[in-house]
């Protein structure tokens, strides 16, 4: 094995030092490294809004044309028999009161056996329509 070279201008390792320019960390070179970083975190934050509206625009499009998959097949008509029973719903909660629909008992709809309404429907939407028609449109029928 050879021996350690311990000579002037030299380390015990043989390397030499790096020079100081080297070594030197700027205050703008720290700066730059920051407003990289922070370079970095805007564009991060850009994809990720981007790629979030993009996600909620493809999810609010598909809900809409899900929505209007019949009147775009069918045509503007009333097709089946639950928009029907949802405005028949509507109309009788409006002439008639909370108390007497939730007790309504409809022989008009899963006929011939009739349907207990109060017990086996959601009612958010007849109660909106009706809350609507009452303080903010009272001027138009149901139908509207």
């Amino acid at each position: 094995f050879p021996s350690p070279d311990f000579s002037v201008g030299s380390t015990c390792c043989n390397h030499q030092s790096a020079p100081p320019a080297v070594l030197r960390v700027t205050r703008r070179s720290v700066q730059v490294r920051r407003s990289q970083k922070r370079m970095w975190k805007v564009i991060i934050i850009c994809v990720y809004l981007v790629l979030l509206s993009q996600a909620l625009l493809f999810a609010v499009r598909t809900a809409y044309e899900i929505r209007l998959h019949a009147i775009n097949d069918y045509g503007r008509v009333i097709h089946e028999f639950d928009p029907y029973f949802n405005y028949r719903a509507t109309e009788y909660l409006w002439a008639n009161g909370w108390k007497r629909f939730s007790t309504w008992f409809d022989y008009m709809s899963w006929y011939p056996l009739g349907r207990p309404v109060g017990t086996t429907i959601y009612p958010g939407l007849q109660v909106t329509s009706v809350w609507i028609k009452q303080f903010i449109l009272p001027q138009w029928s149901i139908n509207d």
